[in-house]
C-alpha cells in the first residue's frame, strides 16, 4: 500500500513514482512529469508548506524527514498520508536525489480521532460525575481522581494514599476489602459516615484486561440527604406508633 517515489534534489522533477500512487492521488492517465504536479496540487497549501520544509531539511541536515499531511482527491474526499523522505548520496558524498514513500494512513488517522473524541467524552463524564471516583493500586495509592474534595484537590491526589481520606475506624476494613478485590476480582460494597457528618455509600470494582487485576476503581456517593430522610421517616413512624 506504500507509494515509492524519487525526485531531483531541488524537488522540481519527478524521477520515479510507483503505480500504487493511483490509489491515493488518482489520475492514472497522467504522464510522469504531470503526476508530480498532481501530487503537489493535491496537498492543501498549509500542509504543502510543511512538506517543502521537510524536503529542504533533507538537503540542509542530510537527514530523513517525515510529514503527516492531507491529500484532496478529485471527488472532494480527503485522505491522510504519511510522507517519508531520505537522501541518496553520490560517490563524493553529495545528495544526488531524494527518495521516499507515501503511506495512506487515513483509516488509522480516523481511528485515532475517534479514540480521542471518545476519550474526551469519557473524561468529561468522569470529571462531571457527582460521585467521587478514584482508581487505586493494591496498596490504596491513588492513580487517578475525578474531582476535588475538601480534604484533597484532584490535581494533588495522584500518588497519595486513599486511606488518608477515610475515617480511622474504616481503614482496616478497606485494606482487607482491597486485598480481596485484587486477589479474587470481586466487587465489594461499603458504607460509612465521615467525621464531618457526611454519609458515604460505594463500591470497590476490580479493573482487569484479560488477566490479573491491575487496579481498582473506588466509587463513593454522598448519601447524606438520603440518610436524613430515612432517619426522619423512622422518627415519624416511631412518633406515630407512640401516638
Amino acid at each position: 500500500d506504500e507509494v515509492f517515489w524519487a525526485v531531483t534534489t531541488d524537488a522540481t522533477r519527478l524521477l520515479y513514482l510507483s503505480p500504487a500512487y493511483e490509489r491515493i492521488f488518482g489520475n492514472s492517465s497522467k504522464r510522469g512529469e504531470d503526476r508530480g504536479r498532481v501530487i503537489l496540487d493535491s496537498v492543501p497549501n498549509d500542509d504543502k508548506v510543511r512538506l517543502k520544509k521537510g524536503l529542504s531539511k533533507i538537503l540542509r541536515d542530510h537527514a530523513s524527514m517525515e510529514v503527516v499531511h492531507r491529500v484532496n482527491q478529485g471527488d472532494g474526499s480527503t485522505r491522510w498520508v504519511r510522507t517519508r523522505g531520505f537522501p541518496v548520496d553520490d560517490e563524493s558524498g553529495q545528495v544526488c536525489r531524494i527518495v521516499g514513500f507515501f503511506e495512506d494512513i487515513t483509516e488509522k488517522k480516523l481511528a485515532e480521532e475517534a479514540l480521542q473524541e471518545s476519550e474526551a467524552k469519557l473524561r468529561d463524564m468522569f470529571q462531571q460525575s457527582p460521585d467521587i471516583i478514584m482508581t487505586v493500586d493494591q496498596h490504596g495509592k491513588i492513580l487517578l481522581m475525578n474531582r476535588s474534595i475538601p480534604e484533597l484537590p484532584a490535581e494533588r491526589a495522584v500518588g497519595r494514599n486513599s486511606l488518608a481520606l477515610m475515617p480511622y475506624e474504616f481503614r482496616k476494613w478497606f485494606r482487607r476489602a482491597l486485598k480481596k478485590v485484587f486477589r479474587k476480582g470481586v466487587i465489594r460494597q461499603f458504607e460509612y459516615s465521615a467525621d464531618d457528618g457526611i454519609y458515604w455509600e460505594g463500591r470497590i470494582v476490580p479493573i482487569r484486561a484479560d488477566g490479573p487485576v491491575t487496579g481498582a476503581m473506588v466509587i463513593a456517593t454522598d448519601v447524606t440527604e438520603k440518610r436524613k430522610l430515612e432517619f426522619q421517616a423512622l422518627r415519624n413512624a416511631r412518633l406515630a406508633s407512640i401516638g
